[in-house]
């Protein structure tokens, strides 16, 4: 097989319940990162080298030379595969052996009613995703922290005691997502030069798969803390008291970071009556003039409270630092007259126990919202030979209103609850003129 398109790699953990062997894997061990890696990035290459100090290797040419950075060997050792000292300090990326295809079931119910010419809508859309890819760290310590006792932020041996400080990220296709939304619209069909459509969506997204959570759906990285089996959760105010969670499914369950809840756009065409019946010069100052609009406005999308450092374990899991984790809520989220200065309330926010995780939920606070009016006004000019030419004035965020990014969410910043920037995708006000050419 010569230059063959393969684009993907595999990547496989020691032996371990549930969980893809190395052994017998055609591939590489790469001695400064320990694991060993199948495939490799672009078209027909085999492996490449840690930490981008290689290049890669086209199969047709056969393995490459041994180099100090790479032992390159045609079939892997079961006995440095399995061994889990050849691991120790790594990251191990493996998949579920129960791991199942994604599915997605979409279904919608709707009626239309006309009149006078208009059509108005009422639809109901429903989206359920399902057996959703996450990457949970199946060798994450349990907490010595039983339920109802006080916590000391000890944690005891790792599930394979002999990889204390190894991340065994598991790909498993537990996650799951729902949309549902009401949509409203209405049509104003072309009549005596005017046209429009009006609609409004209510809709909600949930979901426990993100690039935030403790399984998070891209490609694991090796400080992703994950809540698997039992976790606890910290109860503010209690003494030192603690719920016991049932795994991210459920403590990572929440509005996605795509959940737009209210959404109203609408357009108008009109072509101005005035002036149709007048010649000459009038004719030619007056008639032939339209305007159109489009305005827009969504509230904000969600986001997440995190520690600004890792608090998860207190600091002392075994010597790596965790990301960041949810703190608790301990009051309202709600400002009487929130602004860019301080958007939620900050004080509502606390760091959780050492050794336990915070009992705010997922993307629980949402940005400012978005709106937009672009406005155009044009005018067009009969030439010979059903030829005409147009002239128009156009305008983006034609009231300059700013549309803002969500504030710092660290908790600990000094910035925290502050918005900074506005968003790129709706500019402050923009006008621009052109000439079109009909013909």
């Amino acid at each position: 097989m010569k230059n063959a398109p393969y684009t993907s790699i595999f990547q496989c953990g020691i032996l371990i319940a549930g969980t893809v062997p190395c052994a017998n894997i055609p591939g590489t061990i790469s001695a400064t990162n320990n694991y060993a890696q199948y495939g490799g990035s672009g078209f027909g290459t085999l492996g490449f080298a840690p930490n981008g100090t290689g290049g890669n290797y086209y199969m047709g040419a056969g393995l490459p030379a041994t180099s100090p950075n790479r032992v390159v060997l045609p079939n892997v050792d079961p006995a440095t595969a399995t061994n889990p000292a050849d691991y120790y300090g790594s990251e191990i990326l493996a998949m579920d052996v129960n791991f199942r295809p994604t599915y997605v079931e979409q279904y919608s119910l709707g009626v239309q009613k006309d009149f006078a010419g208009n059509v108005f809508g009422v639809n109901y859309v429903g989206n359920l995703g399902r057996r959703l890819v996450g990457y949970p760290n199946l060798n994450q310590a349990p907490y010595n922290c039983p339920s109802g006792d006080t916590c000391t932020g000890g944690v005891a041996p790792t599930p394979i005691a002999s990889l204390p400080t190894t991340v065994v990220s598991t790909g498993v296709s537990q996650g799951k997502s729902s949309y549902n939304a009401l949509q409203l619209s209405l049509e104003r069909r072309m009549a005596k030069g005017l046209s429009g459509n009006a609609n409004y969506t209510y809709g909600h997204n949930l979901s426990n798969i993100s690039t935030n959570g403790e399984a998070a759906a891209n490609i694991p990285n090796p400080d992703q803390f994950s809540c698997v089996g039992a976790c606890h959760i910290d109860i503010p105010a209690s003494g030192g008291k603690y719920t016991v969670g049932t795994g991210w499914q459920s403590y990572d369950y929440g509005n996605s970071e795509i959940d737009v809840r209210h959404r109203v756009a609408i357009t108008l065409n009109y072509d101005l009556p005035f002036g149709a019946a007048y010649t000459g010069l009038r004719g030619v100052l007056l008639k032939g003039w339209a305007t159109n609009a489009l305005w827009l406005y969504q509230t904000g999308l969600p986001f997440t409270v995190e520690n600004s450092t890792s608090t998860d374990d207190g600091g002392t899991y075994d010597g790596f630092t965790n990301s960041p984790s949810r703190p608790n809520i301990i009051g309202s989220l709600k400002l009487a007259h929130p602004g860019i200065h301080q958007w939620f309330n900050t004080a509502s926010f606390a760091v959780q126990d050492p050794g336990t995780l915070g009992n705010e939920g997922k993307n629980v606070i949402n940005a400012p919202r978005v709106t937009a009016l672009n406005f155009s006004l044009f005018k067009t000019f009969s030439l010979p030979r059903e030829t005409s030419l147009q002239l128009r004035a156009e305008s983006f965020n034609l009231t300059n209103t700013p549309s803002f990014n969500p504030p710092d969410n660290n908790l600990g910043d000094a910035t925290f609850g502050v918005i900074n920037s506005t968003i790129p995708g709706v500019p402050p006000r923009q006008i621009q003129f052109a000439a079109k050419i009909l013909f």
